[in-house]
């Protein structure tokens, strides 16, 4: 067997289909999982292993990909849908689209800093996106139906609670999916407030003409 998961697998031992095996993790710093797999699988291939012995990798790398493929779909879908109760409540098309852009301007933020730091997107950074969009989404909302002035407290407590929340886990030892769920809760959650408290009612002001 082979794994991706580096701190927790050394040192144990293994059965697969009642028989012995060996299980080996692979440590990788900064790539993503289907360009390691494909690495271990030449290199397995390259192998001369003895008849009746094969090499198979753990669960969770083996649905990595199919994972962050189906909440990618989720999550355009949601958007969509979205859009589509936003203009049936409101009845402005352009409005909803100016809601909704708030979304990938807020993911710019922590995109850019994996970026910077050549890190590879994990399941951990989809399932934060999807979970702050939500939070991002209702800044827009509350912005654009009642103004900044009346709803900053509000706001500014939803996204700073977060923020703060996100704090403990990043500065933990722990690593892997629910450090990457906090990592994109955190900085996506500051992005949305700068954006929120700078950029947006700006937008909504010049644009508020098409609005209506």
């Amino acid at each position: 067997c082979v794994s991706t998961n580096y701190k927790e697998e050394i040192g144990n031992l293994y059965r697969k289909n009642s028989r012995d095996c060996a299980y080996c993790s692979v440590y990788v710093k900064s790539s993503e999982v289907k360009k390691v797999k494909k690495k271990i699988q030449k290199i397995m291939e390259e192998m001369q292993m003895g008849e009746g012995y094969t090499y198979s990798f753990d669960r969770q790398t083996m649905d990595f990909e199919e994972n962050c493929k189906t909440i990618t779909i989720f999550f355009f879908v949601a958007v969509i849908l979205l859009f589509i109760l936003l203009t049936a409540l409101n009845e402005k098309p352009f409005s909803s689209l100016l809601i909704l852009s708030i979304i990938p301007a807020s993911f710019a933020f922590p995109l850019g800093i994996k970026l910077f730091r050549n890190s590879c997107l994990c399941l951990g950074d989809f399932m934060g996106m999807a979970l702050s969009a939500g939070i991002v989404v209702n800044n827009a909302i509350l912005i654009e139906s009642n103004g900044l002035e009346t709803n900053y407290k509000s706001i500014f407590i939803t996204n700073i609670t977060t923020i703060i929340g996100s704090i403990p886990v990043l500065l933990s030892d722990s690593s892997g999916y629910i450090k990457d769920l906090s990592f994109h809760m955190m900085f996506s959650s500051i992005a949305a407030l700068i954006i929120s408290f700078v950029l947006f009612p700006y937008v909504v002001m010049n644009f508020k003409k098409y609005i209506g």
